[in-house]
């Protein structure tokens, strides 16, 4: 049988990094007690926002009024009945629907 060699290891040695902060702990304390309490306030006015956002899927809104209402540029609001609207206004909204853009503003 053959004697397997022993594996030399070896360490890799990374720099030493320092950073030159030479506050006093305390002072260092105040500024990192600072930072965490402007963190969580912020986080605190994202979470109202967030739940400000979710009352507003629960709300129900009616319209009182509408007006100028147009589709595909024609003036819907006096049309009652079929019959109301003339040729070329039911062509320019035909065409609108074939081309698949029917806006109503």
């Amino acid at each position: 049988m053959r004697q397997r060699k022993p594996v030399k290891q070896t360490s890799l040695k990374l720099p030493s990094i320092s950073i030159g902060f030479t506050l006093k702990s305390a002072t260092m304390k105040k500024i990192l007690a600072l930072l965490m309490m402007s963190l969580v306030l912020s986080s605190c006015d994202v979470m109202q926002q967030v739940q400000q956002m979710g009352m507003m899927t629960k709300c129900d809104f009616r319209l009182k009024t509408v007006e100028s209402t147009n589709l595909a540029g024609v003036n819907i609001q006096q049309i009652q009945k079929l019959s109301d609207l003339n040729f070329m206004d039911a062509a320019r909204i035909s065409a609108a629907m074939t081309g698949q853009q029917l806006p109503l503003t």
